[in-house]
């Protein structure tokens, strides 16, 4: 009965340990500037007809076009 408590504890702590450190790694990494200059972009868009991009796809273009231009 004692060593089951004395392993059920130990997990416990190893369980409370890996938490903590993730949950430290994950605070670190957050507050690191990520910023890099990169040469491409990807912009997810809306759907393109017959070579023709729609409204809603050529505003976000135009957005991550205006964000490049803009820090790059």
């Amino acid at each position: 009965m004692k060593r089951k408590y004395k392993l059920l504890t130990a997990a416990a702590v190893l369980l409370a340990a890996y938490i903590a450190k993730n949950t430290a790694d994950i605070c670190i990494f957050s507050v690191q500037d990520q910023k890099r200059r990169a040469d491409t972009a990807i912009i997810l868009g809306a759907a393109a007809y017959n070579g023709q991009v729609s409204p809603v796809y050529a505003e976000r273009l135009d957005h991550g076009i205006s964000w490049y231009r803009l820090f790059f």
